[in-house]
């Protein structure tokens, strides 16, 4: 679902660009912003079964599970940028020959992005429950 954004492809056959520059700086395309909900839609509805069939329901495990898609993203893009250096990217005397290189840098981008929204949003969640139990603990409630 994640992995998969960065590959799809267009009427062409070549993955689709999910950033576009604007005012000197890479940001989502329209489209990419507008898929963004239903990508983390996905992405919960996805952890939620995973949790429930697999980890019998243990909600600590989620962290965990974030943690490893997050890495495995970066990965990936570490595997793009690779791929692009490999083909000859970067090295003018070798990349001529090659066609739309670039694709492998856009994916990576990509992979960055995704991971960090991801690490963004989990890592807000976590921090917000963490904060209301710090607060429930240190609320003077608890201290009677």
């Amino acid at each position: 679902m994640i992995n998969n954004t960065g590959m799809e492809e267009d009427e062409n056959g070549d993955w689709v660009v999910r950033f576009e520059q604007a005012e000197g700086k890479l940001k989502p395309t329209e489209t990419t912003k507008k898929m963004l909900p239903q990508i983390v839609r996905s992405f919960n509805i996805t952890m939620d079964r995973l949790i429930k069939e697999l980890f019998d329901g243990e909600e600590e495990v989620r962290i965990l599970l974030v943690r490893y898609v997050v890495t495995q993203l970066i990965s990936d893009a570490a595997f793009c940028i690779e791929k692009w250096r490999t083909k000859g990217g970067g090295d003018e005397s070798r990349s001529d020959h090659q066609s739309y290189l670039e694709k492998w840098l856009w994916r990576a981008l990509w992979d960055v992005y995704a991971s960090e929204e991801l690490r963004r949003l989990y890592l807000t969640r976590l921090l917000l429950t963490k904060q209301q139990e710090c607060r429930h603990l240190d609320s003077r409630e608890t201290m009677k």
